[in-house]
């Protein structure tokens, strides 16, 4: 890759110490450039990506590898041999069906090894078990992300698109990070490569979340999904219990917490945390119940349906405002009356505020339904402070750092850019200045292509783009 970049780089140098060429010859050029480059990337990565993933393949040696290889190269290099590896164990033809929609999109990814792996890694995070992470999207990961995003309401497909890889990395990272204060977790490797040994199951992980938070650790919404309240939650029962506060669970601690929660008498009834237990709220009610709060003046931090720290914060101030003792935990009599004064709030408030207010929620549902960078940006756009803007701006600005680090990798320099952005105004783009700065004019103009050309629209440069630009020339 690196002497790729030093020829295209050359290639660029020339470019632009030529004197004044006729238009015509200059497009030409410039053309070719840019075909060398989306052409150099594709045909050296593709070729990286095959070759790793039927090592991987190999190293698994089972039918179902050998044909999530003939899905994703049906005219690939080995393909003649893993059909021969199937017919060998099954004594038939391996299965050929025309790639679908998601398949032909997740193809024109062209992800490498490496990008595998780390999809990979983000799903086990998430608590979906990929059954190894070694750049090999076999059964285990198919399944994994077909379970993924039926959770997310999206089409369960089982494949993954750009859109959807930019929303794992955020669920996978906001998992990952501690609470304020608590880097020792995250700089762990050990204690964290020690829990992964357990091999939890996703009811394994529930299970444990609701005995920290019996037994008076709070680990938020018992979904198996292990994030800062969770890990917040360990280090306060392992401190408790004398143990080094790492966050992770190891095997002795795991069977001293199950010790515990076997042994600890019920709760008394009335206790906060089962009182809201009880409700079995579902995570739409979860989630009004966030809106409300936020409603009434109760920052949540975020309306995923998840009761974190800040959540638990902003119910223990409206319950103290009320009157009640501030536990941050609901029962049923207080969730009532937080939805009645929700819709109080609602009825009284001018006519403007309402329609404020309806059009905000009507915007989200529309940005968290569409799950896109281009749809948190709408909603900002519209509701600058709005409910969910502090959560908007997070998705938006985690999304952006990783678009950039990708248009980094393929605009190594600012030659590189400055002939994109005159392939921009050739085709009747505004890019603003040609000079290789990419300015607001230059993201609005790539945005506009995307849009025009049925890419995902991020503003940012991405493979795909230099591969339909490559294709109009």
């Amino acid at each position: 890759m690196v002497g790729l970049k030093l020829g295209v780089s050359a290639a660029l140098a020339s470019a632009m110490l030529l004197s004044a060429p006729a238009a015509a010859r200059a497009q030409e050029a410039l053309g070719q450039i840019i075909g060398a480059i989306a052409q150099g990337l594709t045909a050296q990565q593709a070729a990286e990506q095959e070759r790793a993933l039927w090592e991987a393949v190999q190293k698994r040696n089972s039918v179902a590898a050998y044909q999530a290889y003939l899905d994703d190269y049906p005219s690939g290099r080995y393909a003649d041999t893993a059909r021969d590896r199937i017919r060998q164990a099954t004594g038939r033809e391996p299965v050929r069906t025309a790639p679908s929609p998601a398949q032909q999109a997740e193809a024109q990814l062209q992800l490498n090894r490496n990008q595998r792996q780390q999809i990979q890694r983000d799903l086990t995070a998430l608590g979906y078990d990929t059954r190894g992470i070694d750049g090999a999207f076999g059964s285990g990961t198919r399944n994994a992300i077909r379970s993924w995003q039926t959770a997310n309401d999206l089409a369960a497909t089982a494949y993954v698109n750009a859109d959807q890889i930019a929303l794992l990395r955020r669920q996978a990272a906001d998992r990952a990070t501690p609470a304020a204060g608590n880097t020792q977790a995250a700089g762990d490797a050990s204690s964290s490569q020690t829990e992964l040994a357990l091999n939890l199951t996703r009811t394994d992980r529930q299970r444990i979340q609701r005995q920290l938070t019996t037994q008076g650790h709070n680990a938020g919404v018992a979904d198996g999904l292990f994030g800062s309240a969770t890990r917040k939650a360990i280090r306060s029962w392992q401190e408790k219990q004398g143990y080094r506060q790492t966050g992770y669970l190891n095997a002795p601690q795991l069977a001293k917490l199950r010790d515990l929660a076997t042994a600890r008498t019920a709760p008394r009834p009335g206790s906060n945390d089962v009182e809201e237990q009880l409700l079995t709220l579902t995570r739409a009610e979860r989630q009004e119940a966030q809106r409300l709060l936020v409603r009434l003046g109760h920052d949540t931090r975020g309306t995923d349906g998840t009761f974190g720290p800040a959540t638990r914060d902003a119910i223990a101030r409206w319950q103290g405002t009320n009157g009640w003792a501030a536990t941050g935990y609901l029962n049923a009599d207080q969730f009532r009356a937080l939805r009645k004064q929700g819709e109080r709030a609602t009825a009284t408030a001018p006519a403007a505020d309402r329609n404020d207010s309806r059009a905000d929620e009507q915007a989200w549902a529309r940005a968290i339904e569409a799950k896109t960078l281009a749809g948190y940006q709408a909603y900002l756009a519209a509701h600058p402070r709005g409910a969910h803007a502090a959560e908007a701006r997070q998705v938006v600005d985690r999304t952006v750092a990783e678009y950039a680090r990708t248009e980094a990798s393929l605009m190594p320099d600012a030659g590189t850019r400055r002939l994109l952005e005159e392939r921009l105004k050739a085709m009747g783009y505004e890019p603003g200045e040609v000079d290789g700065a990419f300015t607001t004019a230059t993201r609005a103009a790539l945005r506009e292509y995307q849009k025009r050309n049925e890419l995902s629209v991020t503003g940012y440069v991405s493979q795909q783009l230099l591969m339909k630009m490559l294709m109009q020339i």
